[in-house]
């Protein structure tokens, strides 16, 4: 778990989400901790959990503190290395990036997360983005971005009741994969072509489109704008058929038509 560039704002709501992280892990659980200002730092490397609550990660969440700028890169790095470390193949592996969304993210960042990510018949490390912070001031285009990369959930929190909700009640919920390698097929009648397209990318070629994986309750969404040079051809016979193609949490290969 890593944290790093938390304004004063959101450094309460940042603690809080650490503490209600600590409060779900079991007995046996393994997790390191990297805060990142301008250089980052290792405060927990490899600490086996006693249980929820664990008294040593509990004290380095309230002992968190906010810095100005956050050396984004760097911290990544150094997150990733201690989550292959203990890597296990059999085990939920993550990392739970908390920010304000003040982060600089370059496509060298990107590339790092998307390697770590991009298992695709196996348990891969997979990100899940935390903001925190004024919802006027919050920043979500590089959480988004490395979530994408990431594979991960992406949530916000801008009161700490929501963060004991999330984090704390429903914490599977959002470090678990629901479906893996989402890909979405879309047939469109004769006559049709597509005019505009607003979602991650598109391709007639399906190896081509970057599969996404979903936590529970995420969504894939995509918009298109579509149009027809003949639309008198059409009948209520003419065919517009989509399906969703994905593995389960085990990565079962299933298919699934609308």
């Amino acid at each position: 778990m890593g944290w790093g560039g938390l304004g004063n704002t959101g450094i309460d709501r940042a603690r809080a989400a650490c503490l209600a992280i600590a409060g779900s892990l079991q007995a046996g659980d393994t997790v390191s901790l990297v805060a990142w200002g301008p250089t980052p730092r290792t405060l927990l490397d490899s600490h086996s959990v006693s249980g929820p609550g664990d008294s040593l990660f509990s004290a380095h969440c309230r002992a968190m503190e906010a810095y100005g700028a956050s050396n984004f890169h760097d911290g990544l790095v150094a997150a990733y290395a201690l989550a292959q470390k203990n890597f296990g193949a059999d085990a939920i592996n993550r990392i739970v990036l908390i920010s304000d969304g003040g982060a600089n993210v370059g496509a060298t960042d990107e590339t790092l997360i998307a390697g770590y990510a991009d298992d695709a018949d196996g348990e891969a490390i997979t990100l899940l983005g935390v903001g925190v912070g004024d919802p006027w001031n919050y920043n979500d285009t590089p959480m988004n971005a490395v979530t994408d990369a990431g594979k991960g959930a992406c949530v916000f929190f801008d009161r700490q009741d929501e963060v004991q909700r999330a984090l704390l009640e429903r914490f599977l919920q959002h470090v678990e994969v629901a479906a893996r390698n989402v890909r979405v097929e879309l047939t469109l009648p004769p006559s049709f072509k597509m005019l505009e397209f607003h979602g991650e990318e598109y391709s007639t070629v399906p190896s081509e489109v970057e599969p996404q994986h979903l936590a529970m309750n995420d969504v894939l969404v995509f918009h298109q704008v579509v149009d027809s040079c003949a639309p008198e051809v059409l009948t209520d016979l003419s065919e517009l058929r989509v399906v969703a193609r994905y593995g389960d949490s085990l990565s079962v290969a299933k298919t699934r038509p609308f």
